[in-house]
C-alpha cells in the first residue's frame, strides 16, 4: 500500500507553483529593497570573481 505517490505530470505543476510564488514575493518588494538585493548579489559575485 503506497501512502505517498507522485504522478510525473504533477512535478511540472509543482515547479510552476513554486516559480509563481517566488515571483509574487519579489513583486512585493519595494523598489529600494529590490535595488539593495540586486546590488548585494552583484557585490557578492564581484568578490568571488574579482577579475
Amino acid at each position: 500500500m503506497d501512502l505517498f505517490t507522485i504522478n510525473i505530470a504533477d512535478i511540472a505543476d509543482l515547479a510552476t507553483q513554486v516559480a509563481i510564488n517566488g515571483a509574487a514575493v519579489i513583486a512585493e518588494y519595494s523598489g529600494d529593497q529590490l535595488f539593495e538585493t540586486i546590488v548585494g548579489v552583484a557585490a557578492l559575485v564581484y568578490e568571488m570573481y574579482p577579475d
